[in-house]
């Protein structure tokens, strides 16, 4: 039985890569196509294929900097939820503007996640 390192590409995109033995019955999810990763290639998720070989996906520095910031608010929310289980149990008595503020930090915090 033969085992090959496939990628599983979406829109010239690696999505995953996977170990396949070519008798076992087995279809990438929808939308998605198998390519054949040579033999020492380093391919892995983001990487591109053009059809002949993989490209390295290399993030620029703006994507690096975003992931910082991404992992300070992270870093931010923890320590805010932290605080927001004592301060639930005094909910009441905040101001209108502090719910508020602590609301807007939550739903910032949700639809950056629903994006990655």
């Amino acid at each position: 039985m033969a085992v090959k390192n496939m990628a599983v590409m979406k829109g010239g995109v690696v999505q995953n890569v996977v170990r396949y033995d070519t008798e076992t019955v087995w279809k990438p999810p929808a939308g998605c196509f198998l390519a054949e990763v040579p033999v020492g290639t380093p391919v892995n998720p983001g990487d591109a294929w053009n059809g002949v070989k993989f490209i390295s996906y290399q993030p620029t520095a703006a994507e690096v900097a975003a992931e910082a910031q991404d992992a300070a608010d992270d870093s931010d929310i923890s320590d805010m939820l932290s605080r927001g289980r004592q301060a639930l149990a005094s909910w009441d008595s905040l101001t209108t503007a502090q719910k508020y503020a602590v609301l807007k930090q939550l739903l910032r915090y949700v639809l950056r996640k629903e994006r990655t």
